[in-house]
């Protein structure tokens, strides 16, 4: 296998007009010169005062270690300063998955080619100890001018070693990992949070593939609903994506591919001369030059399919008139909205999904939430949904006497200008008020919701001019009572329930028997926001950033250390900077590899200013 030299190059280096390449959650890849204006990247990432082994430094040490092979980028200097870590390397192109965006997937030729030189690749860094973790087409780069047909494995921040350098142990299985890798492109393993394995890379390699042949994965249009719940989603689906599923309309190459890696044991060695001749006689000739679009060739009709599967598609219809919609409910009508925790918390629009997963934990009762009776003030109707700002109501027997002063204003007397179908309002002593950032509600189109109550067109007009929003609780004001102080203590918190999904009921006679209706509560001054509260707390765990009172101490990934705090207050909108477990880095060797980077000395960012060049200290 050819080699490259990587030699170590200490100095100033120039960014200018902060010319950008690229950027992912953990920082920002510019354009630079080196020394002597050779063209280079300089990779750019957030650290704290409280981080002793940043990313990007486990980065620089594992790159350096590999040097010395065609598909490894070079390095030449490492550097902190302040805030920012800083890693130079080799200047490389474009990214398979924005080579493949410009110019569509690839063809076989192309895909066998390129999984050849993946194959070489892999098979270089895993016999260096070393497994990358996250093996996707954004960290494939293309080489530049006379390397451009030169492929290239990028992004080692999170790789690890897998045995022992000196005595070839290999690291224990477990089952209590966290989640290492991109969603898209993980293998089930890492969904399942166990310890990784040579096998993954290759698993990952194998999605990466089919994605650049065949287009968009079975999962890649999960979407909706918190983080972990769209990661359950997805392992199943991989787990029900076989090797052979996933080959379908491959040349056999690929899904035997495909078969023999997802088979592979948690410590068995990869037969990789025997992946890569699975591959022999279909890649380009390496001997081929020119351009991307010369070589990289669009996927002509049926060329991955095999013959006889072009189907020929029907014309549309001639008629192309909308369906009318009508709308579920009417301006000013009395109503029941109960709030629908798995349509909030999960997204809508899975219905036509055969295969979609919903949580069975929001099945339980404790997620049914009540009925609560409101007033419709504006409705807006779409094809499929249609949005309502509602306004809450309540029956007060003792007026707002135990409403806090400073709410009051909030809430009107219900309006006496009641139409009705039958019998007359039955209540005397109702209020109507706003929730506080709960106006409006989505429901489905599922047909009309039966009229009996409803407000004339001048009480709801009148209604929505003199109605303020009550104010969310501040404070533990007595006559509040427990639900209110509760939320009182939350209702800081930064983060939102943005669409609630409703379900909509007729407010009948019939639904005000004594027991208040089928679940229907006419009590509270806080409407729906008990609910948005829950769900509200819930979605805060499942995307990672549980409450407080909520927390059980574990790291949520094994490159995340217990005493990494985040509190030197420096702005940055990317991941808190985190020290790597130490059992993930490469010890003692890694800081004997810091002597064969160069340091970067300073970063120069040049702004050009018409022909004045104004020289920033970044």
């Amino acid at each position: 296998m050819a080699s490259l030299p990587a030699t170590p190059a200490s100095g100033v280096y120039c960014v200018r007009n902060y010319e950008r390449l690229g950027s992912g959650g953990y920082g920002i890849v510019y354009k630079g010169t080196d020394p002597a204006g050779t063209l280079i990247a300089i990779k750019k990432s957030r650290t704290s005062k409280r981080v002793t082994r940043p990313t990007l430094r486990h980065e620089a040490r594992v790159l350096r270690l590999l040097q010395g092979c065609v598909h490894i980028p070079r390095v030449y200097a490492y550097g902190e300063a302040g805030h920012w870590t800083y890693l130079v390397m080799e200047l490389l192109g474009a990214d398979l998955a924005a080579v493949k965006r410009r110019w569509g997937v690839c063809g076989v030729g192309m895909g066998a080619w390129l999984a050849v030189q993946m194959l070489d690749a892999l098979e270089y860094v895993h016999g260096m100890g070393i497994i990358h973790r996250d093996i996707k087409p954004h960290n494939w780069l293309l080489g530049v001018g006379d390397g451009e047909r030169r492929l290239c494995l990028v992004d080692f921040g999170i790789a690890r070693r897998f045995r022992d350098p000196e005595t070839g142990a290999y690291i224990p299985y477990s089952e209590d990992r966290g989640f290492l890798g991109t969603t898209q492109f993980a293998s089930v393993n890492a969904h399942l949070k166990r310890e990784l394995s040579r096998r993954d890379d290759l698993i990952s390699l194998g999605y990466t593939l089919v994605s650049l042949l065949k287009g968009p994965l079975p999962w890649d249009k999960v979407h909706g609903g918190t983080e972990a719940h769209r990661e359950e989603r997805v392992v199943r689906k991989k787990k029900t994506w076989t090797s052979e599923r996933l080959g379908v309309g491959l040349l056999a190459g690929f899904e035997k591919f495909l078969e023999l890696v997802m088979g592979l044991g948690f410590e068995e060695e990869p037969d990789y001369e025997g992946l890569k001749g699975l591959f022999e006689g279909l890649g380009l000739d390496d001997g081929r030059v020119g351009d991307v679009e010369e070589w990289w060739p669009r996927q002509r009709k049926g060329e991955n399919q095999g013959e006889g599967t072009n189907v020929e598609v029907p014309p549309l219809p001639t008629s192309t008139l909308p369906t009318p919609v009508v709308s579920p409910v009417v301006r000013g009508q009395l109503v029941y909205i109960r709030i629908l925790a798995r349509a909030t918390l999960e997204g809508s629009g899975h219905a036509d999904d055969q295969s979609y997963w919903h949580n069975p934990s929001l099945s339980k009762e404790e997620w049914r939430f009540p009925m609560r009776p409101a007033v419709v003030v504006e409705v807006t109707v779409g094809s499929a949904m249609t949005s309502l700002r509602v306004l809450a109501i309540m029956r007060r027997e003792d007026g707002l006497e135990r409403v806090a002063g400073y709410r009051r204003f909030g809430f009107l007397p219900f309006p006496e200008d009641v139409q009705c179908e039958g019998k007359p309002w039955p209540f005397n002593d109702a209020y109507v008020y706003a929730v506080p950032n709960i106006r409006t509600v989505v429901v489905r189109n599922e047909g009309i919701v039966p009229l009996y109550w409803r407000l004339s067109e001048d009480a709801v007009s009148e209604m929505t001019i003199d109605l303020s929003e009550a104010p969310c609780p501040h404070g533990g004001h007595e006559s509040d009572g427990e639900e209110t102080g509760r939320i009182a203590r939350n209702v800081h918190r930064g983060g939102l329930v943005t669409d609630l999904y409703a379900e909509v009921t007729p407010l009948t006679p019939e639904s005000l028997h004594a027991e208040g209706g089928d679940g229907a509560v006419w009590t509270g001054s806080n409407g729906w926001f008990p609910e948005r509260m829950k769900m509200w707390r819930r979605r805060d765990r499942e995307e990672g950033c549980p409450w407080t009172e909520d927390r059980d101490g574990e790291k949520s990934d094994d490159e995340c250390s217990e005493d990494s705090v985040w509190t030197d207050g420096y702005p940055w909108t990317g991941p808190r900077p985190t020290d790597r477990l130490e059992e993930c880095t490469l010890g003692e060797e890694g800081a004997r590899l810091d002597g064969e980077i160069g340091i970067v000395k300073e970063i120069i960012v040049v702004k050009e200013l018409g022909t004045q060049a104004v020289d920033v200290m970044s």
